[in-house]
């Protein structure tokens, strides 16, 4: 018992290994048959009894031993190994007992962690109760039961539970009644409502009673004043959730309305960052008045608050400091979240791109422009997550009671919540695009815009959103700024604004022969091309020479993001056209593009080939191309293609179909920066394809077939896979009347006689029905995702008759325009 005790006074941390085992070990022990003993059949076993045999054996060899050592004097030798024997013998007792000892040991711990895991205690506290000696007579913990009830009730008391700390799902919670800002004179906003269903009842979270303690260097008399958003004294309940049941009435997904209700958790991927202790935020000067100004106007705003001196000791502390806001002199809040941000989990979703937006414009359409004040503050953080957004200044620790600017989720958090809002607006017909906190509202008339524009602002309000009117520009018009964009619907062209150019050209006159500049900078430069590049006439083109003298530097951004390089002629050569303020004051057409030509290309080692429109052509390589790599023949291919069929290709939009990847990124991307043989030759083609083409696209086809172009979304199943229920189709029928045409089928799932294939060249009316005259008669289509809009582009054109299958995606700019094209109700179909 002695041995086996030993390892229950720390039954964590004794992990010494057990001794006297190793001495027992025999080189070559398994291939002597050392090891283990064969296997005996049971049968045998049965039958001769072994352990009889065993034990009359051992007592004869005993017996024989003892007539020896009687008979005469001992073997010295022989006496000797009997010792050691003997002596293995008792250590590998003690080994066994040692062994079973710490097992049990092993087995408290083990069932101590387990208990430990639902209380409220740290890592640090855990592992002291779980290394406390270990009496069997006392239970499983012993002696340390009781400090265990004391740390677990502190820390209840303190509202510091552990499961507060990590992300998980809401549960259905009693229903109460969200208390609205009152306002006398006022009838409410209308809200625009699509469909009811169960959805989760919001509750208030009460934070605590904010108190002033201690010395405070600010004058605060105005941060009191009662805001919106707020129910009753010392509760901070956010601009949104006194609006909770206006948001419910628009059916938002639960996971919204709790996060507007009660707050924003943290989503935290990793274990929530511990105390680091106080972080004091430091200024001098006029920085330091400019400090406080805005730390007073953040507490008048309601967007942090004081934290009371008895709970300084807790919490995650960042640097504070402030950054210029874009395009104005006034100051924002950051806090240095960078340390927090790599706690948080990532996530990918889709913004607006100046690519969608540029699509979605249509000629002579009206504008209107509106934008939020202090986005993020909209949403409220949890109250049990707010210490994590913690800061001190001046002997004055602070947290933020609403998203701050520099969170990395921030973006996406408040654009869910956006999209969310606006689904009923588009459900509507009402055209409009979000970028965070800038909205732009596009119509078919000044009257429209007018009456549209009210309702989005009408709409915004009743659900909290505070509108900042000296920002926004709600008079319509057909010249419009918006996300450093100059759209005109008069010209149908896009161009950047004059303070997008400035900041380029600013830039650009730090790159001269021999200047020296840093690493970032030349980052910064290729950023602000890349934020430029759909509106700049091949300005992904022109950028490629920059970005290959920026990869032949090799510099790491996060090594050698200060460290100086020298601007030499290379680089000046690959800013030229950069530098040239036609370049950047031309822009681009505005509008989707509805119909392309198809052009199919292959090529071999041999020789290459391409078909238009049943018309063909082919060759063979001569000599001086025999040596070149598979993909540079493709790429000819295609420049050979386009060149023989010009006449019937020149000023039209040309689609290129070709089996080969890489030359499809290097079309679309107008050139690369692996290959310097592929990009001149890409290059090339580019410029050549500008002046006689309207433009110039590339899509991958099947390797085998060679045919019918891959327009599906990525990581969706193939569109042959999809079939529409043929009972459906007959109600279709039946409330529509029957169609002629179907657009987008395939010999299996072709809902009419005549149609249009993305794959089958067999079809009767051809592959690809956007390279094809739709004829004036009820067409079917139940098109790709990606082909939703040129497939309206079309039918507003030219004034066709469609029985559209789509989603109701209320988020896809492209569900208003389905609105707009209504001629009966849709409705769902079962």
């Amino acid at each position: 018992m002695k041995e086996m005790r030993r390892f229950w006074d720390n039954p964590l941390k004794s992990k010494l290994p057990v001794q006297g085992y190793s001495k027992l070990e025999i080189q070559g022990m398994k291939e002597l048959g050392l090891a283990e003993p064969p296997a005996v059949e049971p049968s045998v076993a049965f039958h001769l009894h072994p352990n009889r045999r065993a034990i009359s054996a051992s007592r004869e060899i005993l017996e024989e031993m003892g007539q020896q050592l009687d008979s005469g004097t001992p073997n010295p030798v022989l006496w000797d190994e009997i010792c050691v024997v003997n002596d293995l013998i008792l250590r590998s007792a003690r080994g066994a007992v040692q062994g079973c000892g710490r097992v049990m040991g092993l087995a408290v711990a083990g069932e101590r962690g387990l208990w430990l895991n639902h209380s409220g205690l740290t890592d640090t506290q855990k592992a002291d109760v779980m290394d406390a000696a270990y009496d069997p007579t006392k239970g499983l913990f012993g002696p340390a039961l009781e400090k265990m009830k004391e740390t677990s009730t502190l820390r209840k008391q303190e509202g510091e539970a552990f499961n507060l700390c990590l992300p998980r799902k809401q549960q259905p919670s009693r229903p109460v009644q969200a208390q609205r800002s009152t306002s006398t004179g006022q009838s409410g906003p209308r809200v625009f409502k699509t469909s009811t269903g169960p959805q989760k009842t919001a509750g208030q979270q009460a934070g605590q009673q904010q108190r002033s303690e201690g010395a405070h260097a600010l004058s605060l008399a105005d941060a009191s004043a009662p805001l919106r958003g707020v129910t009753s004294p010392g509760i901070f309940v956010g601009p949104l959730a006194s609006q909770v049941e206006q948001w419910r009435a628009c059916a938002v997904h639960p996971w919204i309305l709790s996060t507007i209700s009660r707050g924003y958790r943290l989503q935290f991927a990793v274990k929530p960052p511990t105390f680091n202790g106080v972080l004091v935020s430091a200024a001098r000067g006029d920085a330091a008045q400019v400090l406080e100004d805005e730390i007073t106007s953040l507490l008048h705003k309601q967007a942090i608050r004081i934290v009371p001196s008895s709970d300084h000791q807790r919490g995650f502390y960042s640097r504070y400091f402030l950054v210029p806001k874009k395009g104005s002199a006034a100051l924002r809040p950051i806090l240095d979240l960078r340390v927090l941000n790599k706690h948080l989990r990532r996530f990918k979703f889709r913004m607006l791109t100046h690519k969608v937006l540029c699509r979605s414009i249509r000629k002579e359409d009206w504008f209107t422009t509106i934008d939020l004040s202090d986005a993020y503050f909209h949403i409220s953080v949890h109250p049990a997550h707010r210490k994590f957004l913690r800061f001190s200044y001046k002997e004055t620790v602070y947290e933020y009671q609403v998203i701050p600017f520099g969170l990395s989720l921030a973006p996406r958090v408040f654009s869910k919540c956006v999209e969310a809002a606006l689904a009923p607006l588009r459900a509507t017909g009402i055209r409009i695009f979000s970028y965070i906190d800038d909205y732009l509202i596009c119509s078919d008339s000044r009257e429209r815009a007018v009456r549209d524009t009210l309702t989005v602002l009408n709409h915004l309000t009743a659900l909290g959103f505070r509108i900042n009117r000296a920002k926004s520009r709600l008079e319509p018009t057909q010249h419009t700024e918006y996300l450093g964009l100059s759209l005109d619907s008069i010209s149908h062209r896009v161009t950047l604004t004059t303070e997008r150019r400035l900041s380029l050209t600013q830039c650009l006159a730090l790159f001269y022969q021999g200047a020296m500049v840093t690493f970032r900078t030349c980052l910064r430069l290729a950023g602000l091309m890349a934020s430029v590049i759909s509106v700049v006439h091949l300005g992904l083109m022109m950028m490629r020479d920059f970005q290959r003298w920026i990869t032949a530097l090799h510099l790491c951004p996060r090594r050698h993001l200060y460290r100086r390089v020298k601007v030499d002629s290379r680089c000046v050569a690959a800013l030229l056209q950069w530098r040239d303020a036609r370049v950047l004051m031309v822009g681009v057409p505005l509008g989707a593009v509805s119909e392309r030509v198809i052009l199919t290309t292959d090529a071999s080692l041999r020789g290459w080939g391409a078909t238009l429109s049943g018309r063909v052509v082919n060759g063979t390589w001569s000599p001086r191309f025999a040596q070149m790599h598979i993909n540079v023949l493709e790429l000819w291919a295609v420049f050979l293609g386009l060149r023989h069929f010009l006449q019937f290709l020149q000023g039209r939009h040309v689609l290129v179909k070709t089996d080969n990847a890489t030359v499809v990124a290097y079309i679309n991307r107008q050139g690369g920066t692996r290959s310097l043989r592929l990009h001149k030759l890409a290059q090339k083609i580019i410029l050549w394809s500008s002046t006689k083409l309207l433009s110039l696209r590339a899509t991958h086809v099947p390797g085998v077939l060679n045919r019918g172009a891959d327009l599906l979304s990525r990581g969706n199943p193939l569109y042959g896979e999809w079939v529409l229920h043929p009972q459906v189709v007959e109600q279709l029928w039946q409330r529509y009347g029957q169609a002629a045409v179907d657009l987008f089928a395939s010999q299996g799932n072709a809902k009419c006689p005549l149609f249009f294939s993305l794959t089958d060249r067999n079809a009767p009316l051809g592959v690809d029905a956007l390279a094809h005259p739709w004829p004036d008669v009820l067409l079917y289509a139940f098109p790709p995702i990606s082909l939703i809009s040129p497939t309206l582009a079309r039918v507003r054109e030219q004034g066709l008759s469609l029985i559209l299958i789509a989603p109701r995606w209320l988020s896809k700019p492209w569900m208003a325009e389905i609105v707009q094209l209504l001629w009966d109700v849709p409705g769902p179909f079962h």
